[in-house]
């Protein structure tokens, strides 16, 4: 016999112990482990281990194990190995899951390290974007008051013209008018709003400013034309007009016409044509008058 186990048999806790180191080491060989792998590894191990080393005590203080008899059912060699075996797979263990520990670690840390460039890029990105919004931002609120500027000069230019202003559609429609023409014609811009131009011109004269208009929408100028108009109270009086059309991509969009009452100045023109008229006869009768008495003396 070795130890007290005879040889060329096997007792049954080593048989056992076998078993367990055998199951110990096959799944300390899987490479990829599950956390109930390394526990159960560590479990075996363990188990293996402290058989070993029972069986390593029982030898020293001479203590039959089991059911006890007078010997020991395991030989000494056989629980030195078992023990060795048993603290090996368990160190083995413990170091694997350090090492992998270290390499999950490892990868968290690259993982943060990408994760920040990645932060630390994309904040620059936005830093970017945004001092290209906020530039654009300045630009859009420079433009606005542009924009309201150049409105208000344009209101205070028509509001406080002397000549009356309008827009009209395409269809010869009013859709503007400026604040003047309440002094000319007694209409309110609002009573003009919507109403056809015909309704304020003379019956004689509506050929003479629907050609006029006909030709601004198709592309023409209207320059100096005499049109006969009525006022609110039916007062007839004589316009001086001009007026262009409005182009919006391409297109003929609004027809705008700027107009004064030419009334006053064409009564002054008529009677100063009478008075050279007159002049003139005087002047032709003085020389006849003058012939006259020459012929006489």
């Amino acid at each position: 016999t070795l130890g007290r186990i005879p040889v060329g048999q096997m007792a049954l806790p080593t048989a056992i112990n076998f078993i367990f180191a055998s199951i110990t080491l096959f799944l300390a060989a899987s490479l990829k482990r599950h956390w109930t792998v390394n526990i159960l590894i560590r479990t075996l191990a363990i188990v293996t281990a402290f058989i070993g080393l029972a069986f390593c005590l029982a030898y020293i203080y001479d203590t039959p194990l089991l059911y006890g008899g007078t010997t020991i059912p395991m030989a000494l060699n056989s629980a030195i190995v078992f023990s060795i075996i048993g603290l090996g797979l368990f160190v083995n263990n413990v170091s694997y899951e350090i090492a992998e520990r270290k390499q999950t670690v490892k990868a968290l840390i690259k993982t943060n390290d990408e994760l920040e460039n990645r932060v630390q890029e994309r904040t620059m990105e936005l830093a970017k974007t945004n001092e290209a919004l906020q530039t654009k931002i300045i630009e859009h609120k420079n433009t606005e008051e542009a924009l309201r500027k150049s409105a208000e000069r344009f209101r205070s230019i028509v509001e406080w013209n002397f000549d009356a202003i309008h827009l009209l559609d395409t269809e010869g429609r009013f859709t503007y008018s400026s604040p003047s023409v309440e002094r000319i014609t007694g209409y309110k811009p609002n009573d003009i709003t919507g109403r056809h131009f015909n309704y304020f011109i003379a019956k004689t004269d509506i050929p003479k400013a629907s050609k006029a208009f006909y030709d601004m929408r198709n592309g023409k100028i209207m320059v100096m034309v005499e049109l006969e108009a009525k006022k609110k109270d039916g007062t007839p009086f004589t316009i001086e007009a001009n007026g262009s059309p409005i182009f919006k991509d391409g297109k003929i969009t609004d027809i705008q016409v700027v107009y004064r009452d030419i009334t006053e100045k064409r009564m002054l023109s008529e009677q100063l044509r009478q008075s050279q008229k007159m002049e003139a006869i005087g002047q032709l009768a003085g020389g006849i008058a003058h012939d006259f008495n020459n012929i006489l003396t």
